[in-house]
């Protein structure tokens, strides 16, 4: 395994030799996955009006992405365990691509939610290897700082959707998915030559029922929070048991890894955070064009201090985790900033120019938890549970975002009384300055309750010694 070996194949000194190779491949992944969470939502209207169909497909085709993503993030790592990451994590390079590419020529919106679909399983394949492939490659001092770095690629990928994104869907929507092509395939000849090798476990077990079961607890319930439809559901919680019975032998998420009271923390945390920051993005995206009369281009600038401030805090986090070794300071300080922030925004919601100073502070104080709690989650699991905890800790904020998008129509619902069905697509005038403003007051709240709970265990992370326990974990895992 990298970082296992000297050149020479000694197992008892480690070597980093290739860790900025890996840390230029892992940072393509998140790249490409970023650009395409964001710059979706630009293009929403521009696909209804080409595939001439309604709000409800356009929903299914953003959600397609999420749910396959979701449901294959925690497979992924047993398959990495199985099989080694490197194989899995490449070829999730190339499914992403080449599904990117069949969308683009996709006859009718059906078949663009299938494709959509299969790229959110490239997707998954690779942001579940990515940090453990990240983290084994670099010295336990230096994750934190590898981390930030590569979480940097988040923050540049929301920045580029939005502002190139913005600018492609004015001449024609299928620019932006021909984007993913020539990135995926720089990464998988990249990743070919330079990744090392790592050992396989031909003993990991990939259960297909495990997997069955997580998909029909899953995918009813997502399909009904984001249709907000009371029968699917119905139809999630009756499956909810059949899950829990798949579960019983070999549980996608290992008991150890579920008590561990250092992470569970960064979980829920992250969950309600992660609702905020990228429902943030996504209601100001819709708002500025279907309120405000913005072009794609011009909501892609107004949005654009958000990402920006973010490509500063993503190292800035990861570096002060390094320097400090003070996580639980770390993850409350950014969660207010981001929180405060988010609440402001909720009352200057009609002057773009009024918004530039909060987006900046909230992608700001976003980014700095995000590279700190992937940093703290992932590390503390040991080698042993990487996988499954990156893997975990995605489902989460991919979740999170699901849940985001899916209350944008209930606030709309709620505070309009106006139907939703063909606003994103027509822009039919409805007024959302009332929904949205209630919905930014939620935004904002979310972080600070999470800062709360983060504040009450910050004991298990204020630590002189949590750089030097990094090493320590890489053996066992802590439980305490």
């Amino acid at each position: 395994m990298p970082g296992k070996e000297n050149e020479q194949g000694n197992p008892s000194v480690p070597n980093y030799s290739n860790k900025y190779i890996v840390l230029s491949v892992t940072t393509l992944a998140q790249l490409m996955a970023a650009i395409d969470a964001t710059i979706v939502f630009l293009a929403v209207p521009s696909m209804g009006r080409y595939f001439h169909t309604n709000a409800s497909y356009m929903t299914m085709f953003v959600v397609a992405y999420i749910i396959s993503t979701t449901a294959l993030l925690l497979p992924s790592g047993t398959i990495g365990q199985r099989f080694g990451r490197k194989r899995p994590f490449l070829l999730g390079f190339l499914v992403f691509a080449f599904s990117s590419l069949a969308i683009v020529f996709a006859p009718n919106i059906l078949w663009a939610i299938v494709f959509r679909a299969i790229e959110g399983i490239g997707a998954a394949m690779m942001l579940t290897l990515a940090i453990p492939l990240l983290l084994n490659s670099f010295p336990p001092e230096e994750r934190g700082k590898a981390v930030g770095i590569s979480s940097t690629s988040w923050s540049i990928g929301a920045l580029a959707g939005p502002l190139v994104g913005g600018y492609l869907v004015s001449f024609a929507w299928q620019y932006i998915f021909l984007i993913n092509v020539p990135i995926g395939i720089i990464g998988f000849i990249l990743g070919l030559e330079r990744i090392p090798r790592e050992k396989s476990n031909l003993l990991a077990k990939i259960s297909k029922s495990n997997v069955a079961g997580f998909l029909i607890f899953l995918v009813p319930l997502v399909i009904g929070i984001s249709f907000l439809n009371i029968y699917w559901i119905i139809a999630s919680i009756i499956m909810l048991p059949v899950f829990l019975l798949t579960q019983r032998g070999h549980p996608l998420i290992p008991v150890e890894l579920l008590t561990n009271s250092k992470y569970y923390p960064v979980v829920v945390s992250a969950a309600l955070q992660g609702i905020s920051f990228m429902g943030v993005l996504y209601v100001l995206s819709v708002f500025f064009q279907t309120d405000l009369g913005l072009t794609s281009l011009q909501a892609g600038l107004a949005v654009a201090p958000f990402p920006a401030a973010s490509i500063i805090g993503t190292p800035i986090g990861g570096h002060l985790l390094d320097r400090t070794g003070k996580g639980g300071s770390l993850l409350v300080f950014s969660l207010l900033l981001q929180g405060a922030a988010v609440l402001s925004m909720a009352f200057l919601l009609q002057s773009t120019i009024s918004l530039i100073i909060p987006l900046i502070i909230a992608g700001f104080g976003g980014s700095i938890f995000w590279s700190v709690s992937t940093t703290l989650g992932v590390d503390v699991a040991g080698d042993r549970f990487r996988n499954m905890a990156s893997g975990t800790l995605f489902t989460v904020r991919n979740g999170a975002l699901i849940i985001g998008i899916a209350l944008l129509p209930l606030f709309i619902s709620f505070f309009s009384g106006s139907s939703t069905g063909s606003l994103l697509i027509f822009g039919t005038g409805i007024n959302l300055l009332d929904p949205v403003h209630a919905y930014m007051i939620l935004l904002g709240a979310l972080p600070l309750a999470s800062s709360a709970l983060i504040a009450a265990t910050m004991g298990r992370w204020n630590k002189p010694s949590l750089r030097k326990s990094r090493t320590a974990d890489d053996e066992t895992m802590s439980t305490d």
